[in-house]
């Protein structure tokens, strides 16, 4: 869960009981090969707890996301896989920045060792934040979620620039409007204005790839007077639209709001105010969150002068971290001493 004032994740699993696997080897055929490299006296529970987990998805599911299961277990896709080996211990994780850092994440060790930290995304490998219990998560599953939350980072990073007078266009840069005739019960046939990422922005489909609405913005532009659609500010309203729109949908089914206390207040309409809580079982939403927090607090973010990675700007900061900043410094003088000879 997240914790109150969002600063922190309750995971409840071992750090140990987080593994990288190929899909295959949980067949069970493959699981004797699997079984030896994590052998310990709790091992063969932990297996059939996890197989018969996986085997009740299939079950639940219909044929088309049964047959999809069965593609993955067929192949030699990597695969995070969490294994009950002991009792899991709850403890809090800070999140704040965790979709920063989280965006930042490359390849297969990165996401091992965040995992490893927070725990599972907590979303099953078919269908569009479909938040569920997990014990396995393919890979793509990971990379697709990374692009997306990487994408909002550069529309809010660009909805900012704009706002502080740039030169940024966000239709045309990270969306395309058409105007589409659809029927509505008691309205007839209708014109609405639907919004699709530009191929820039697209996330590419990858080998196996089972999400459905990757590239989806479900709900078509606002309907707004002509005289804002005809203006410069319709640029910016599209994107905040968007962005928010996606975060909320993010969050949908994941974070729910309760209150920790109520205590007295001057300010209040009422005359008492409440510490408003947040709580996810999923670690997918508290990134959604953090996501939502750096919106609506206007942190500002930066990217890495070295990595281009985003991170939050503070000061004069020109990297991610210090060991960016040296080989940045270290590629300076690398290529200043190229030009001295």
């Amino acid at each position: 869960m997240i914790s109150k004032n969002n600063e922190a994740y309750q995971t409840s699993h071992h750090p140990d009981d987080i593994f990288m696997v190929a899909a295959n080897q949980l067949l069970q055929d493959n699981i004797a090969d699997f079984e030896e490299k994590i052998s310990s006296p709790n091992t063969q529970i932990g297996l059939e707890f996890l197989i018969n987990q996986l085997n009740e998805h299939i079950k639940k599911s219909i044929e088309e996301r049964a047959f999809a299961y069965k593609k993955i277990f067929a192949s030699t896709m990597p695969s995070l896989v969490h294994v009950l080996r002991q009792l899991p211990s709850f403890q809090e994780k800070e999140i704040k920045d965790i979709s920063l850092r989280f965006s930042r994440l490359e390849n297969e060790s990165d996401i091992l060792s965040f995992a490893r930290i927070y725990g599972l995304l907590g979303v099953l490998d078919w269908g569009w934040n479909n938040y569920s219990h997990t014990n396995f998560e393919t890979l793509n599953t990971w990379h697709t979620y990374i692009a997306h939350i990487k994408r909002l980072l550069k529309l809010y990073k660009a909805l900012k620039e704009k706002k502080q007078g740039k030169e940024v266009e966000v239709i045309g840069e990270f969306f395309s409007l058409e105007e589409e005739t659809v029927y509505m019960v008691g309205k007839g046939l209708i014109k609405r204005t639907k919004i699709s990422w530009t191929e820039k922005y697209c996330i590419k489909e990858m080998e196996n790839l089972l999400l459905d609405g990757v590239n989806n913005i479900p709900h078509p532009a606002p309907d707004l007077p002509r005289e804002i659609e005809e203006s410069l500010a319709y640029d910016g309203l599209i994107g905040s639209y968007v962005l928010a729109l996606l975060i909320k949908n993010g969050l949908d089914d994941a974070v729910k709001i309760s209150f920790s206390e109520v205590f007295h207040s001057d300010l209040s309409p009422i005359g008492f105010s409440f510490n408003e809580t947040y709580s996810s079982r999923y670690l997918l939403g508290a990134i959604y969150q953090d996501l939502w927090r750096l919106i609506n607090t206007d942190v500002p973010i930066r990217y890495c002068n070295y990595c281009n990675r985003p991170f939050e700007g503070k000061g004069k900061k020109k990297h991610c971290n210090e060991s960016c900043r040296q080989m940045a410094y270290k590629e300076r003088k690398r290529i200043r001493s190229t030009i001295l000879r």
